[in-house]
């Protein structure tokens, strides 16, 4: 396991390869949107050896949903895929979070607090090898920091 704090990059060990499954822990839940941003984002990306974003998980509070997408190194963002209701994704009386990301070989399978959020079918190739967090400047992140990062 591996502690993941706000602004850093992580090398994953092992990788998030196909069979395999990443779980991300979180001592604290928010879902009170955050007012003091445009785009209230706390996001966990999982990248490969180029840089490329394989996997972007995005809680937007102020939106109520959860935005999954990819992009590669030097591109741009995808289209995104958002599954709405934050409550319905972590349940209406959790404190804490726990996201698993397992790998099918062709998707990736998302749980959120034991609940089935969707499936996100792969758009670039390659390994998980690297994760990373971020908010947006003077925003409180919806998870605690750091958040803790198993593969398996």
């Amino acid at each position: 396991m591996v502690a993941l704090s706000i602004g850093k990059t992580v090398t994953l060990t092992p990788n998030l390869a196909p069979n395999s499954k990443a779980t991300i822990e979180s001592d604290t839940l928010t879902l009170a949107p955050d007012n003091s941003t445009t785009i209230d984002n706390t996001a966990l990306n999982f990248l490969n050896n180029l840089g490329d974003v394989l996997l972007h998980f995005s809680i937007r509070r102020q939106e109520d949903t959860i935005v999954l997408n990819s992009r590669t190194a030097a591109g741009s963002w995808g289209n995104e895929e958002r599954f709405p209701s934050l409550t319905r994704a972590f349940g209406p009386t959790y404190d804490k979070a726990t996201v698993i990301i397992k790998d099918t070989g062709k998707e990736y399978q998302i749980f959120t607090n034991g609940n089935y959020l969707g499936t996100y079918k792969k758009r670039i190739g390659g390994e998980v090898e690297q994760a990373s967090y971020t908010i947006n400047s003077g925003q409180d992140s919806a998870f605690s920091n750091p958040v803790k990062i198993s593969v398996n």
